[in-house]
């Protein structure tokens, strides 16, 4: 569609240059350019602009654009194979074929019963207002004991501004009402996150959450119907990650749709081609996901691991690493010789340096101070 080129024309959009990640025990892996070695590039992008950009461009392809108002119900008439939608604003629509992407709460999809599950997951969104940090890196992510398998990231943006958000996945230590506190700790105690800061930010708007539905739900389908992106579940269980899948699931849905027209069938039978598309294509690489996720829980050597060989083995290291974090690649290229070995070695050698010799972390775990408080309110 040109969105992107469209965006780097306007200047709207930041490639990630330099980037790469801080590991649990504090070992830093960031380098440049990313993307230099595998041809692969990344961009920084604030979520409204790429909405609204992929949305004026829709229009302008054909597409009847709605804007300022809300689908509150939705119901399917089985003998006209027809959808009746009605608006907040109080107008009604027909259609054959409904596409349901209303993020995370997914409420059409909860209210039909197709999707009966809760977002088990969790993010945050803080902006610095730019030329007030001292943040020369393009994007890196901060792995700490107690908020494992999830993180904090730090990304530019185009005019400078500099996002921070935290990504509580299941199996943290950490309870998503702590989120706020948990924020404040990294700012404040956190060394890596504190000099990319510096001493005079200033936070350019409140902290904003959001629920994530992680790792795919068991139905993204029925009659007439199909369900898209975060309503749908497709976030990665590792990265808390769905924008690059939503849009691979949106053009599987896409190629799908016109073939249903095509052949003037849109029974759940049918639609169910969708879903095994997109499990087929990424989906199953959630059940790896999920077990990474669980294994850095328990032994987050595994993340000081990828760190230590990320920084001796340079930028193909870090692209590759990009690749498959971002769901470009599946995660079981991790068990390839060329990484499993050195990784595996490693892994055994931070177990000698963490249990035996008990070398103290280069970053403590900043989380701790928020478990503790926890602790003591609950006594």
């Amino acid at each position: 569609m040109g969105v992107l080129q469209e965006l780097q024309r306007k200047g709207l959009v930041r490639e990630v240059a330099r980037g790469g990640f801080v590991s649990p025990f504090g070992y830093s892996c960031v380098g440049g350019p990313y993307g230099s070695v595998s041809k692969c590039r990344t961009f920084a992008i604030k979520r409204m602009i790429c909405d609204e950009a992929i949305a004026m461009r829709a229009r302008e392809v054909g597409a009847n654009l709605i804007e300022e108002t809300e689908v509150f119900s939705c119901n399917f008439d089985a003998n006209r194979g027809f959808w009746t939608l009605k608006t907040s604003d109080k107008r009604i629509f027909c259609c054959r074929m409904l596409v349901l992407a209303d993020g995370s709460n997914s409420r059409l999809a909860h209210t039909l019963n197709i999707v009966t599950e809760q977002p088990t997951a969790i993010c945050t969104r803080h902006y610095i207002e730019s030329d007030t940090h001292d943040c020369t890196d393009d994007g890196v992510m901060f792995y700490t004991p107690s908020v494992l398998p999830g993180y904090s990231a730090i990304f530019r943006h185009y005019n400078n501004d500099l996002y921070l958000g935290t990504y509580l996945l299941p199996g943290s230590k950490v309870e998503h009402r702590h989120l706020s506190r948990l924020e404040a700790e990294i700012v404040t105690s956190y060394d890596p996150v504190r000099k990319a800061l510096g001493k005079s930010f200033k936070w350019k708007d409140l902290m904003k959450t959001a629920p994530l539905r992680i790792g795919g739900v068991d139905k993204s389908y029925a009659d007439n119907l199909i369900i898209v992106g975060d309503a749908a579940g497709q976030v990665d269980p590792m990265t808390g990650e769905g924008i690059h899948t939503a849009m691979v699931a949106a053009k599987i849905a896409a190629n799908l749709i016109q073939e249903m027209f095509l052949s003037d069938n849109f029974s759940s039978q049918n639609c169910a081609i969708y879903h095994q598309r997109w499990m087929k294509n990424f989906g199953s690489d959630f059940v790896y996901s999920k077990w990474i996720a669980k294994a850095v829980v328990y032994f987050p050597f595994i993340m000081d691991a990828l760190c230590v060989v990320g920084i001796r083995r340079g930028q193909a290291f870090l692209d590759e690493f990009g690749l498959i974090m971002t769901g470009v690649k599946p995660k079981l290229e991790f068990l390839r010789p060329k990484y499993v070995f050195p990784i595996g070695v490693e892994i055994i050698r931070q177990i000698f340096i963490q249990k035996i010799l008990r070398r103290p972390p280069i970053t403590p775990d900043y989380a701790r101070s928020v478990l503790r408080r926890n602790k003591k309110a609950r006594n």
